[in-house]
């Protein structure tokens, strides 16, 4: 159990890197948990530690702006599906990704998975 954001960003980040594991061995869906703030900055970012600190409006070719928005909305009225374009690290196109998102007090926790890799299982 975490004690503190710090601690729960902490053990995001492992986590992330665990299913990153897992998953290649599973199915090979590669999905990342990550926590952003309401200004759109990472908090922890499993799939890329050095992510953290960072801010989801500066990722190259995507809205990032957008992006922000449309979680904080979703994640206000209910935890629930969002979908959205996003620069795949293996593979440096941008890609359709949908993730499920939840505000966790005045953070945004997200899990995600690109959609071709769920239509290719």
């Amino acid at each position: 159990v975490a004690r503190s954001r710090d601690e729960l960003g902490a053990m995001v980040t492992a986590l992330g890197r665990l299913a990153r594991t897992l998953s290649a061995v599973v199915a090979d869906v590669r999905g990342n948990a990550a926590f952003v703030t309401h200004e759109g900055t990472y908090r922890a970012f499993g799939g890329n530690p050095a992510k953290v600190g960072t801010r989801v409006q500066d990722v190259a070719g995507v809205d990032g702006s957008g992006l922000l928005q449309t979680i904080i909305n979703q994640a206000k009225h209910e935890p629930g599906w969002v979908e959205y374009d996003f620069t795949n690290p293996t593979t440096g196109k941008v890609q359709t990704k949908m993730s499920y998102v939840q505000g966790v007090d005045d953070l945004y926790l997200g899990c995600g998975v690109y959609k071709n890799l769920v239509h290719a299982s």
